[in-house]
């Protein structure tokens, strides 16, 4: 995944972590080291000040961009988790398991705030709406939801 600003890119590895890269010269910045099982994913919160990596450990981290120093580490999943995305300000996280649910937390703290449960199959993906208010999910049963931010 590239930042917001294209000059950086994540990957994510099976080495249990996340890298960070120059885009411009493929040389390597910091290595994001603290899942105890591969790494699915990575992404860039909107503004680029925020990484949240997604593992097979059940976990997720949140780190920043700048100095690759933990920020929180999001508990709570009984399954591998398969999907992450930051809300349009960076302030919230979504994550999806296959654990059949999907779990909102605040960035810095790592705060639980709510978890939605699939009845039918599991989530495959969740993504905030632009004014962040809102969380589209997709699933496996073939359906789209949309769900209300639950507000702290």
């Amino acid at each position: 995944m590239f930042s917001p600003d294209g000059l950086q890119i994540l990957s994510a590895s099976e080495d249990h972590t996340a890298r960070l890269w120059d885009a411009t010269t493929a040389q390597e910045i910091m290595v994001l080291q603290g899942h105890e099982d591969s790494v699915s994913g990575a992404v860039f919160s909107p503004d680029g000040q925020q990484i949240v990596t997604f593992s097979e450990d059940f976990t997720a981290k949140v780190w920043a961009a700048a100095n690759g120093a933990e920020i929180a580490t999001l508990q709570g999943h009984e399954d591998r988790l398969i999907s992450a995305a930051f809300s349009p300000d960076g302030l919230w996280v979504v994550t999806v398991s296959d654990d059949q649910t999907l779990r909102l937390w605040t960035a810095r703290t790592g705060t639980e705030i709510a978890i939605l449960q699939e009845d039918e199959g599991r989530f495959t993906s969740a993504m905030f709406s632009p004014d962040g208010q809102q969380i589209l999910t997709a699933s496996e049963d073939q359906t789209a939801r949309l769900w209300q931010r639950v507000k702290p």
